[in-house]
């Protein structure tokens, strides 16, 4: 007998570090290149994007500009004027603004190529195992956290070697030995210079390390086997807590009955186990933990001796017994005067005694689809280690029988079968409609489910038995009822729809007449037909007549087809924004009408208008995205966006920079552009951290929300933008916006604004 999936949890003890280093490293060779440009090359009036493509034939500069914002970041190189920004603005400032460290100059005209970069820092954690008694340097932990599919949790209290915290020389050695082995991160010749703890303190400075260390869950996964001579082993596949345990035996003892008790306490709130268990000969004698019990995907039916059963209610909502189940049946039942209910979509049933030497001798049994049973008792079973009776379940030897259902039920369901046919007649449509599922379930559903089907589909076509229905549950206000009705009613409209044309669908769903906007939504959602902007179209005039804003519920993926026609198919006005009363229909169609027009005025050399008109374009395009955010297949929605609007972009960026270069660097808007740009690609570079490369191309307003709502992480859009969305928007104007006269006193704002200088 074997507890499994058990959760062991303790805690190591974590210090935050902070390791202060300086690298000194060979330039790569962009970064060489550029080095020896600017200290050799006689022009210094060019700039480097010239030099590269005219002197070296150099077109393609991308791995440029990167190593250049890296040798700028690194203070290697610096500018002397104006900062450029990140991109390719930088490759056009002329070399005589830019600054090398004279060290650096020296050493090149010696021919040692080598850059340093002093005061460099990487976070770093300590880590006190107290199980192992040892230390080790990480940058993050590598352990698990939690165990998957856990079904006991013990928590270990260890304590630690305090020595081990203060040790400061080992702490420096275990960071010396960490930069050595991490040649990724420190490079191949750094020079440890400090450690630092969380306040930037020295950790020379700091006599008790205590009040910084912050406590990090291990999880470790076990089980626990029981013996049949009564002793037990708490295994584990952590050779560390494997030699802990054997070190300290009591410990597993406490494991055990920490699990064991657990165990019991939840049982016992649903079983009334067996106490006087005789009758071995008819079980497997080797019992098993209701916690391993496995509820095989087949199962479809449950029946549950109720003279074994401590509440009803909980045994209906545990997991362990009912996941799968559609249906469940209580025999022997005396509770009142309960006969039948739904609870959480499974059909409850409950019947007196049934006369069956299986029903009998078991506490519950499963059956799959063929009625092939599989039976358990609960019965008490004393753990003598510790001492403890729990619930334990002993398998039926005559496993997979099958069983009559029929034969078994008849003689107390046989006068329901009666009841639900005299319901249908008599227009008690509250009854019939809950025995049709449990009739169905134990083999009575031939006269059960024929009764039902049809009575609804002799009318399939005008739907007046579904009406008559419907009218009465609506009265009756059972609410429960009549979903199950419209569920029955929907899924037949939706299996006619494969024999039906689209207008034919649509008269039978218009003379159904569904209260419930979710059923007309549902059909057409999974009806066969055919997803088109055409058919989408025909169910929105059709939802619309019907007061049903089918774009507001993104009716069969509505809007994800609409946007990726109109990317195929790119055009100014191509949308009445009037044609439907929908908020969201209007704003779709104004904004892709939108970009359909400022794209075309862009082909058609039409400048002044693309720039006059962006701000009301990106406006709308956040808006409209800001307001789409709870759209399936949203991923989907934004790249559809992104396609349609990447080709403007392209275009009008090199209008833009061509309209950059014939502005002097000692003009204002010069350097506003300059400071807007940098500040635009370095929001831009940090997004991209958390994106895939594949949409690096993404328009930057949209690559924001990408991030913050398909990768769930709007906390690192909001420390990018620092919490100013103001600020971005007006980055995004300057540069591809409308003209405008800029004062000095908009250089101060802008520079403020913007993190430039």
């Amino acid at each position: 007998m074997i507890f499994n999936k058990i959760e062991i949890l303790y805690d190591k003890v974590c210090l935050p570090l902070k390791i202060k280093y300086s690298e000194i490293r060979k330039p790569t060779f962009m970064e060489f290149l550029i080095l020896l440009i600017i200290i050799e090359h006689p022009d210094k009036t060019k700039n480097l994007q010239e030099i590269l493509e005219k002197d070296f034939e150099i077109k393609n500069q991308s791995l440029f500009e990167r190593a250049l914002r890296e040798l700028i970041n690194f203070k290697v190189i610096e500018i002397n004027k104006v900062r450029a920004g990140i991109g390719s603005l930088n490759m056009n400032t002329s070399i005589d603004n830019f600054h090398i460290d004279a060290k650096i100059q020296k050493e090149f005209k010696k021919g040692t190529y080598t850059i340093s970069h002093d005061n460099k820092f990487q976070d770093v954690k300590y880590f006190i195992d107290p199980i192992t008694r040892k230390t080790e340097i990480l940058k993050e932990a590598n352990w698990n956290k939690r165990v998957s599919d856990l079904k006991f949790s013990h928590r270990l209290s260890i304590p630690f070697d305090n020595s081990q915290l203060e040790n400061k020389e080992l702490i420096f050695s275990k960071s010396k030995d960490f930069m050595k082995d991490k040649s990724d991160i420190f490079g191949d010749d750094s020079f440890l210079k400090d450690i630092l703890l969380e306040g930037q303190e020295s950790i020379n400075e700091v006599s008790r390390f205590k009040e910084y260390t912050k406590n990090d869950t291990a999880a470790i996964e076990s089980w626990i086997e029981i013996f049949d001579n009564g002793t037990f082993k708490v295994k584990t596949d952590n050779q560390n807590l494997e030699d802990y345990l054997r070190l300290n035996p009591n410990i597993s003892a406490e494991i055990l009955k920490d699990v064991a008790t657990k165990y019991e306490d939840k049982l016992k709130k649903i079983f009334r186990p067996e106490t006087n268990f005789t009758d071995m000969q008819n079980f497997i004698s080797t019992p098993d933990l209701l916690s391993n019990l496995n509820v095989k995907t087949t199962y479809n039916l449950i029946l549950i001796n109720d003279q074994y059963i401590e509440s009803d209610n909980e045994i209906i909502k545990n997991k362990d017994l009912t996941k799968n189940i559609e249906t469940i049946i209580f025999y022997n039942s005396k509770r009142n005067n309960k006969v039948i209910d739904i609870i959480d979509g499974k059909v409850i049933f409950y019947v007196g005694y049934i006369e069956n030497e299986t029903l009998q001798s078991n506490s519950f049994i499963y059956l799959d689809s063929k009625n092939a049973s599989t039976a358990f008792l609960v019965a008490e079973k004393n753990i003598q280690s510790i001492n403890l009776n729990i619930p334990v379940l002993y398998a039926y030897k005559n496993s997979n029988k099958i069983l009559d259902l029929y034969a078994m039920f008849k003689t107390n369901i046989e006068s329901i079968i009666e009841k639900f046919e005299q319901s249908l007649l008599e227009a008690n449509y509250e009854l019939a409609m809950n025995i049709y599922l449990v009739l169905e379930r134990v083999g009575l559903e031939s006269k059960v489910s024929k009764a039902l089907e049809y009575y609804l589909s002799k009318t399939t076509d005008s739907g007046s038995n579904y009406s008559e229905m419907k009218k009465y549950l609506s009265e009756a206000e059972d609410r429960k009822l009549f979903l199950i009705l419209d569920r029955v009613a929907k899924n037949l409209i939706v299996n006619v729809s494969k024999e039906r044309t689209d207008d034919e669908l649509f008269e039978i769903v218009r003379n159904y007449k569904f209260v419930d906007t979710k059923n007309i939504l549902d059909i057409f959602n999974q009806a066969d037909i055919q997803n088109n902007i055409d058919n989408i179209y025909k169910i929105n005039d059709f939802l619309r007549k019907n007061s049903v804003d089918g774009w507001k519920f993104n009716v069969r993926n509505s809007l994800n087809i609409l946007t990726d026609y109109f990317k195929n198919n790119n055009r100014a006005e191509m949308f009445d924004e009037n044609k439907y009363n929908s908020d969201v229909w209007t704003q779709h169609a104004n904004t892709l009408n939108t970009i359909g027009k400022i794209t075309k005025e862009l082909y058609m050399n039409n400048y002044a208008f693309v720039e006059n008109n962006y701000s009301y374009l990106l406006n709308s395009l956040m808006e409209l995205v800001g307001n789409s955010l709870d759209i399936e297949n949203f991923d989907q929605y934004l790249i559809n966006l992104s396609d349609s609007l990447i080709d403007f972009y392209k275009s009008y960026y090199k209008y833009k920079s061509e309209q950059f270069s014939t502005i002097t660097d000692d003009m204002i808007e010069y350097k506003i552009q300059i400071i807007a740009g940098g500040y635009i690609n370095k929001v831009e570079d940090a997004l991209n951290e958390f994106i895939d490369k594949k949409i690096y191309n993404m328009p930057i307003e949209l690559k924001l929300e990408w991030v913050k709502n398909v990768e769930k992480n709007s906390s690192a859009v909001d420390k990018i933008l620092k919490n100013n969305d103001k600020a971005f928007k007006e980055a995004l104007n300057i540069i591809f916006g409308k003209k405008r006269e800029y004062t000095q006193f908009d250089l101060s704002k802008y520079s403020e604004m913007f993190g430039g200088k």
